[in-house]
């Protein structure tokens, strides 16, 4: 199996409303899709990694970054 990288993922935090609205914000900007992913879309990413329709990926990582993988900072 492969490992996976993940983005940002858009969840409650307890912050207050306006907060984690504001952070989620800020995140939605670092990331190119300009997009938070969800929790489902990371659990999909693990599921191919372990089915054996990944079986020619063995030794690589799912970057599920939303882009950010691929900025120079």
């Amino acid at each position: 199996m492969g490992g996976s990288r993940p983005q940002p993922v858009q969840r409650r935090v307890d912050l207050g409303a306006e907060r984690q609205a504001a952070l989620h914000e800020e995140l939605r900007q670092t990331v190119p899709l300009h997009r938070l992913g969800s929790a489902t879309e990371l659990a999909k990413a693990a599921v191919y990694l372990a089915s054996d329709e990944s079986a020619c990926a063995a030794g690589t990582c799912c970057a599920s970054t939303g882009g950010i993988g691929q900025l120079a900072y």
